[in-house]
């Protein structure tokens, strides 16, 4: 039995294996919430929760630098003041 729930996600994954960009997490952002609605077992576990915790500084420290180097260089600021 195949259902939206699947369906939706599988596809949209699928279809982001194409796209050759560096912020493919962005692209693929519509599918974490169905990701957690397959899962719930799992991702509450008390294991999955420590190690979870235990990669938080990771993420930290990756969205920040990805957040520096991300910015578009703007010569002239007057068409946006």
């Amino acid at each position: 039995k195949i259902s939206p729930f699947t369906l939706y996600p599988a596809i949209f994954t699928l279809a982001t294996l194409f796209v050759a960009h560096r912020d493919i997490s962005r692209y693929l952002a519509p599918v974490y919430p169905f990701i957690f609605l397959a899962f719930p077992k799992f991702l509450t576990r008390p294991s999955t929760k420590i190690v979870f915790l235990l990669l938080l500084p990771a993420l930290i420290l990756f969205a920040v630098n990805f957040v520096t180097q991300n910015t578009a260089p703007i010569a002239d600021w007057a068409a946006y003041l």
